[in-house]
This record gives structure tokens, sequence and C-alpha cells, in this order.
């Protein structure tokens, strides 16, 4: 079984075995949250997207508002920060959980803007 868009070797299958990463530096808790974001988007990507453009649901959002494709995302990483300040500020912060939610946010921002970035050169 594989998900659309993986090449077959889907990374939400448990039966496929998946890499470990040689950690010569850096946090090795950092690196396994990267492999956990990788599977959150290709799980996801399939529900809100389409098979032609994995953001679509960014790029059509905001193109609806006449803005660039990055407004989307990053009007929900603000959503999410203003959610995570009022549980700080409420004495509520060890219950913020919208961390992994804004870092795929900000890798779809960062992703749209390289994209646009290509058509533009190779445009």
């Amino acid at each position: 079984m594989s998900c659309k868009g993986c090449g077959g070797r889907c990374v939400c299958d448990p039966a496929v075995p998946k890499p470990q990463p040689v950690v010569s530096g850096g946090d090795v808790g950092w690196l396994e949250l990267l492999d956990v974001l990788r599977e959150l988007h290709v799980r996801k990507a399939g529900t809100y997207g389409t098979d032609e453009d994995a953001l679509a649901n960014y790029t059509r959002t905001s193109r609806a508002v006449g803005q660039v494709d990055e407004f989307t995302p990053m009007l929900r990483i603000t959503e999410k920060l203003e959610r995570a300040r009022n549980m700080v500020v409420s004495g509520r912060g060890f219950q913020v959980r919208e961390w992994m939610d804004i870092a795929a946010l900000a890798l779809g921002c960062e992703a749209l803007r390289l994209r646009r970035e290509r058509d533009l050169t190779n445009g």
C-alpha cells in the first residue's frame, strides 16, 4: 500500500523500514522530528492538496484574496502562535502542542516561496 506521490515507498506504511539518519552533529530529537514532519506532510497532502499540487489548499485560498501563495500558511502560523501565547500567558504553557503545526506551516511557506522563485527563473 502506498500514498500518492511517494514513489511506492510510503513513509506512512509501517511495513516500510524508515531510514535511520547518521547523526554526527545536531540534536537527535530535533532530527527525529524532521521524519515526523515528513510523515505528517505525506499523510495530509492527499486530503488538502491535489495530485498536481500537494499545497493546493494554500495556493487556492491565498490567490482567492489576491495574495502570494505563502499568505494562507502565514496566517495559520499567526493563529497558532497567538493560541500558544494565550496558553503561556494564562499559565498553561505546558499544554501547548502547536509547535509541529507551526514548523510544518513554516516549511509550507518556504516550499511555496522556492516554487515561485523556480517558476520565475524557469519562466
